[in-house]
């Protein structure tokens, strides 16, 4: 009963249930297993995209699906590979119509990781793209794109011993780098590795064994758009295994989390940098249950950062609204206890979406959850009236670090309204989606980025305005 009355209160109210997850959707149905990996949901603007390998046709496959309007409703299933061999381990990465997928599969004898894109926003796919030609295996890619910047790093054998490897392409995926080794062990294997950028910074994580047999966290940054990467650097000391790192970036801090059983129990830790990943503070353990915890996920938009996890057999939220000093409690997402892996995040503007699989019904199948306001961006209603659509000048101006921008909305409307830098890069989304009508203002806090000149512009009807503000630290 409760559920059906925040959802109707959600219909009829800008507050209260509005903060409140919804209902999760069942997105497959098939006899085959579809199986999400922690990279298999990207949001841009109003469109989300789902990726996962499923079982359902004589060989594991890759297929998608996709929503255009925040969640509500999905496509229907789109089969994105159709190879003799085994398709696996699909990542997604989006940056407006551009939506790029990888995976590795055995069509060609070994393991390799294959590349596709689409530059539409996912109604039509070009061709499958082999990345690596490797005497050994390739396998586990992570991608993060900015723009028409695409970086993919995965575990390769192609050196004698498990490493991570590294390539980009700076044309949104038409022309790629040549491989790069970013891990050395020495032969004692590194695993699990994730990827993120954020301007001219990338940043790539991963397990390694060559300090603990049971594995430690390290990770490899470049200051250069990928095109070189400096020295590997321990982020981890620890007696205990850890393992599943996720790294992701918004203007100059990098917030890192990762699974860890050093305290005799697997829990998920976190750390953060405030430089871009050149120094980190201390770790913090987000999760203190009394059943295990595994597999995290970690997404940020402006000061926000959202953690996944599984857990007990469901799956947990978790959210920091200010750069991950402080923490809330977390949540559960799946409502039926069973083996639920393998969660996603990814936010865009007030959205969060989440992806995982479980195997409630006896056969694993993809859910989704969505929070329609899970990421605050401070929208204060001045006014219930307005005469006709303004974007004010911010103040104050120039400002250190927030300033609050005011709007009017003549009319209840779509609202987009978005912060980018110098170069025009989207930065971020402080509103999207559907604003009553009158005079609203905006908080933005800038304390992620550096002094400089930025845009904010807004879209509302038919009306678009763009206007500079300057930010001094």
């Amino acid at each position: 009963m409760k559920k059906i009355i925040c959802t109707i209160f959600f219909l009829l109210s800008a507050s209260g249930c509005f903060a409140q997850w919804l209902t999760e959707v069942q997105l497959t149905n098939d006899p085959g297993s579809s199986l999400s990996t922690l990279n298999s949901v990207a949001a841009s603007g109003s469109s989300v995209h789902a990726v996962w390998s499923d079982s359902r046709d004589p060989s594991t496959e890759i297929y998608y699906k996709r929503s255009t309007n925040s969640g509500l409703t999905w496509s229907s299933d789109i089969r994105l590979t159709n190879s003799a061999g085994v398709s696996l381990h699909p990542a997604i990465s989006a940056s407006g119509l551009l939506v790029n997928v990888v995976w590795y599969d055995n069509r060609d004898g070994d393991y390799e990781i294959y590349y596709k894109r689409s530059t539409d926003g996912g109604i039509n796919w070009g061709s499958d793209t082999r990345l690596t030609i490797s005497s050994g295996i390739s396998q586990d890619p992570s991608i993060y794109v900015s723009g028409n910047n695409v970086n993919v790093v995965w575990v390769d054998l192609q050196t004698g011993s498990f490493e991570i490897f590294y390539k980009k392409s700076n044309d949104g995926g038409i022309t790629w780098s040549s491989d790069m080794v970013l891990s050395n062990t020495g032969g004692s294997g590194a695993f699990s590795p994730s990827v993120s950028a954020s301007g001219n910074i990338v940043i790539s994580s991963w397990q390694d064994n060559r300090s603990s047999s049971s594995g430690e966290i390290y990770y490899k940054r470049s200051t250069d758009f990928g095109t070189t990467f400096g020295t590997d650097t321990r982020l981890t000391n620890d007696p205990g295994v850890s393992t599943y790192s996720t790294i992701s970036i918004s203007g100059t801090i990098a917030q890192m989390i990762w699974l860890d059983n050093r305290t005799g129990q697997s829990e998920i830790f976190y750390n953060r940098s405030t430089n871009s990943g050149l120094t980190w503070g201390t770790d913090t353990k987000l999760t203190s249950n009394v059943f295990s915890s595994s597999n995290p996920a970690i997404s940020i938009s402006s000061t926000n950062v959202h953690v996944v996890y599984h857990g007990n057999g469901g799956i947990y939220y978790m959210r920091s609204t200010n750069s991950g000093i402080t923490w809330g409690g977390d949540q559960r997402l799946s409502d039926i206890v069973s083996f639920a892996r393998d969660a996603s995040v990814s936010v865009s503007g007030t959205t969060v979406h989440v992806i995982w699989h479980d195997a409630r019904n006896s056969n694993e199948d993809i859910y989704y959850a969505r929070n329609p306001l899970g990421n605050p961006t401070g929208i204060t209603t001045i006014s219930e009236a307005a005469s006709k659509y303004s974007l004010h000048q911010n103040f104050p101006n120039p400002f250190n670090p927030t300033t609050k921008i005011n709007f009017d909305l003549p009319v209840n409307s779509i609202v987009s309204l978005k912060v980018y830098n110098i170069q025009g890069k989207e930065i971020s989304s402080l509103v999207d989606g559907r604003i009553n009508k009158g005079s609203h203002v905006v908080d933005w806090n800038a304390s992620n980025y550096q002094s400089g000149i930025y845009f904010y512009k807004l879209i509302a009807g038919d009306f678009v305005e763009t206007r500079k503000m300057i930010l001094l630290k």
